[in-house]
């Protein structure tokens, strides 16, 4: 079962991020239909820090288990580096 645990709403620069009944409704929706990947790749300390990314896949059906990855980049990094890694964790 996909579960959203602790997001009730949240302001972000591009908007809000939706209650946590509706984020867990999609994915729900999407069990045993599509296979749901979340990606994310940042950098700590300005748009040139240390950075890392990770990667959830949950797969088509309850019965298998998640993939959770993650990954250092480098020091000295932007998040282009960050975001391009974490797709490197996807296709792994």
């Amino acid at each position: 079962m996909c579960e959203v645990l602790e997001i009730d709403s949240v302001d972000c620069e591009s908007g809000v991020v939706q209650h946590k009944e509706d984020i867990t409704k999609f994915m729900q929706n999407l069990q045993g239909v599509s296979v749901l990947v979340f990606t994310d790749g940042s950098v700590y300390g300005g748009p040139v820090g240390c950075g890392a990314c990770a990667t959830v896949l949950f797969p088509l059906y309850d019965t298998a288990n998640r993939q959770i990855s993650s990954s250092p980049v480098g020091k000295r990094v932007n998040s282009v580096c960050c975001e391009v890694a974490e797709l490197y964790l996807v296709w792994k």
